[in-house]
Formats: C-alpha cells, sequence, structure tokens
C-alpha cells in the first residue's frame, strides 16, 4: 500500500476512534451527579476534562484536513453559530466581568459561577462542547460503519446512568427527588435517564441491522434507558415515547414488523406495569391532574413571551434571564432558551439547526431501509417533544452529538447515493 494512502487510513481510523471515544464519554456524562453523590466527585470532574481534551484535539486535527466536503453548508453554519456566541459573551464580559466569570479559579470546585441563579460560563463551555461534538460527528464520520459505531458507543455510555441508579439507588424509583444528601440533580433524580433516552434510544433501533451488534443487548441498553426514564415520572417521556412510538410504527412498511414492534411493546409495557405497578399509578397521577390552561409550562412560556421586547433583539443582559418568571423558572423549551440567551439570531440558528436535519431526513428517506427511516424520525419526534416542553436541552451535550449523527448519516446517504 502506498505511503499516502496508509497516512490517510490511518488518519481516518485515529479519527474514528477519537470519536467513539468521545460518543461514550458523552453519553456518560449525565452521571456526573451520580458519581458526587457515590464519592466519585474527581472521577466526574475528570470525566469533563478528558472530554475538553478530546475535543480540542479533534479541532486541531480537523483544521488540518484539506478538502473535505461541506454536507449543506454546515460547516459555514458552525462557523456563524460559533461567531454569534463568542459575539454574545463579549457583549457579557464588557457589561460586567464578574458576573460572567464570578472570580473564581474553577468551575469544577465552586459555584461562583452563579449569579441570580444564571451560569453563563457553565453555559458557555457546554454550549462548546456540544456544537464541537456535532461538528466532528459531521465531518469525520464518512461510513455507515462509522456512524454505527458511534451511536453504539452513545448507547452504551447513555446507559451507565439508570444502571447506577437502579444498583445503587433503586430505593428512589418513582421518586422526583431533586436533592439527595448534599448533591443537586437538575430536573430530578433520574433526570440523567431522560437525557440518554432521548439522545439515542431511537437511534438505537438503526443498530438493527446485518447482526452489526447482537439485538439482545441493544435491545437491554434501550429499554434499560426508557425504564430509567419512566422511573422519574417524566410526563415529558411519557408523551414523547408514546407519539414517537407511533411515528416508528407507521413508517416501518412491512406488516411483519409493525406486529413485531406492538408486540414487543405490548411484553415491554406488561413487564413495567406488573413489576413497577407503583410508578405507573404515580405517572397515571401526574398525566392526569390538570388542564393544559393551568399548566405551570403555558404560564412559564406565557411570561417569558410578555418580556420579549427585552430581550429579543441580543438576548437577555447579564442579569439574567429567569426574572422574566415570577417563580424565577427557566423558559422550559429549547426555542425561548435560544431567544432568551441570543434573541431572534439565536431562535433563528436553531431553527435553521432543524431544518438541516430535515434535509438529512429526505437523504435517508431516499437512500437507506423504511425501517432506519422511521427510527430516525420518531427520534426527531422524541426530541421535539421533550425539548419543546422541558428546561433540559439548551446544552446538554449527547443531544448535540446526536444531531450531529443525525446529520452525519445524511451526509454519507448524500455521498454514496444508495450503496449503503
Amino acid at each position: 500500500m502506498p505511503m499516502f494512502l496508509r497516512l490517510a487510513f490511518s488518519r481516518r481510523l485515529l479519527q474514528e476512534r477519537i470519536l467513539v471515544i468521545l460518543a461514550f464519554l458523552i453519553g456518560a456524562i449525565a452521571s456526573k451527579d451520580y458519581l458526587y453523590l457515590l464519592g466519585l466527585g474527581d472521577i466526574s470532574r475528570l470525566l469533563v476534562f478528558v472530554i475538553l481534551m478530546l475535543l480540542g484535539l479533534g479541532l486541531l486535527i480537523s483544521w488540518s484536513d484539506k478538502g473535505v466536503s461541506d454536507f449543506l453548508g454546515f460547516h459555514r453554519f458552525i462557523i456563524f453559530v460559533a461567531g454569534l456566541i463568542v459575539l454574545k459573551y463579549l457583549m457579557l464580559c464588557f457589561e460586567s466581568p464578574d458576573m460572567v466569570f464570578g472570580g473564581s479559579s474553577s468551575k469544577f470546585t465552586s459555584s461562583a459561577f452563579v449569579y441570580e441563579q444564571v451560569s453563563w460560563f457553565e453555559d458557555m463551555y457546554y454550549l462548546f462542547m456540544a456544537l464541537t461534538s456535532m461538528y466532528l460527528a459531521v465531518r469525520w464520520i464518512n461510513t455507515f460503519q462509522a456512524y454505527l459505531k458511534t451511536v453504539f458507543a452513545l448507547l452504551c455510555g447513555s446507559a451507565l446512568a439508570p444502571a447506577i441508579g437502579l444498583i445503587f439507588f433503586s430505593y428512589n424509583i418513582g421518586s422526583r427527588v431533586v436533592v439527595v444528601d448534599g448533591v443537586n440533580f437538575a430536573g430530578g433524580f433520574w433526570n440523567s435517564s431522560v437525557i440518554g433516552f432521548t439522545s439515542v434510544y431511537w437511534l438505537a433501533f438503526t443498530l438493527q441491522r446485518k447482526g452489526f451488534y447482537k439485538k439482545w443487548l441493544v435491545l437491554s441498553l434501550a429499554f434499560l434507558l426508557l425504564f430509567g426514564a419512566l422511573f422519574g415520572l417524566s410526563r415529558s417521556i411519557f408523551v414523547a415515547f408514546g407519539i414517537a412510538g407511533l411515528v416508528y410504527c407507521w413508517n416501518i412498511k412491512s406488516a411483519m414488523k409493525k406486529l413485531l414492534f406492538i408486540s414487543l411493546f405490548i411484553i415491554v409495557a406488561g413487564v413495567f406495569v406488573y413489576y413497577f405497578s407503583s410508578v405507573f399509578t404515580l405517572l397515571q397521577g401526574r398525566m392526569g391532574r390538570t388542564v393544559l390552561s393551568d399548566e405551570l409550562r403555558v404560564v412559564i412560556w406565557g411570561e417569558y413571551l410578555e418580556h420579549f421586547l427585552e430581550y429579543g433583539l441580543f438576548g437577555c443582559s447579564v442579569l439574567g434571564y429567569k426574572h422574566y418568571s415570577t417563580g424565577g423558572y427557566g423558559p422550559h423549551s429549547i426555542f425561548i432558551n435560544w431567544m432568551v440567551h441570543f434573541g431572534v439570531l439565536g431562535l433563528g440558528v436553531f431553527t435553521y439547526l432543524l431544518w438541516l436535519v430535515h434535509q438529512a431526513l429526505h437523504q435517508i428517506r431516499k437512500n437507506l431501509s423504511s425501517d432506519i427511516y422511521a427510527a430516525v424520525l420518531a427520534w426527531l419526534v422524541s426530541y421535539l417533544c421533550l425539548v419543546s416542553w422541558d428546561e433540559t436541552g439548551f446544552t446538554t451535550v449527547s443531544f448535540y452529538l446526536a444531531i450531529g449523527l443525525v446529520l452525519a448519516l445524511g451526509k454519507v446517504c448524500h455521498q454514496v447515493r444508495g450503496s449503503v
């Protein structure tokens, strides 16, 4: 093999391996609060540090690449978004650097970055991680096999959170407790499983092809995520799973596969109701306890939209945005979150990202089987159901990595044109 071919091969192999490790670690980062609870806070901090180092290394390697195709202008889009974020944070720093950086030397050991319940610095580095992981996924995944390996790595990493919760803290099943032994769990004790489920559950169904991974392992990890998400009594997950399941079933062409999916759903539902009947009863109570007009999230949205003129152009000031809500709540919608942080440009950025996902879906539908298309479409429906209704999502790194995986799959389809 000529020298330049060996170098190109080893470079691509290195990129794929870095991406697989990153996907696993990004999935595992949802477990960081559990690690603090287990007295393993140093491992949690190390996890974030390693991710940042690998992302930085990935950027250095990517910038030396030549002749990489720009799928749907994605690279230019990333540059624009990065510029928008940097500009906003420069404006905040000029306004009051102390409120942005808090005067502390380490975000990992101090809460000094928090001002008026707004963690500006935390938002900044999580957005960096989110956008960089999405960028590397789109840039480095050039084969279907690379996509499969990365999805499987994200699935394995995401499954750590519900596994730790079930093994060490099973007494919290069916609980929405937020603080446990001094450790704060944003969104509730089982919210990490909600994150993992939304990130990769439906994408795991794209792994069911040519025996690439054993079906029992993939399904076990996927349903571990589902059960973990439901253990926290999340109404958002209940609705997202129901609607996405209908979308998935509707778009599968094979009648036999429809029957298998429905049968599997009934079996899993029966197991859940039988073994976790108390959780099911509590979840039923949460689903039927209020009308939409009285729902707290609807009230929150109304309060934020009432103050649109105060943040609509450039986003909120350094004083933050939670004072727009009388209860001090976050926007509970990724659309309002992007807008309240970066103004209408931020909303436009996220909307354009969804358009890119739509274009990738179009390529997947044309070039891959209906099963894979149905799974990716179900993922999109599930994702939108959660982030439109929940506070979780704006800076959740695994969500953006999942978007990158969908875009990468669309890119592979566009390049190979049906031979995948």
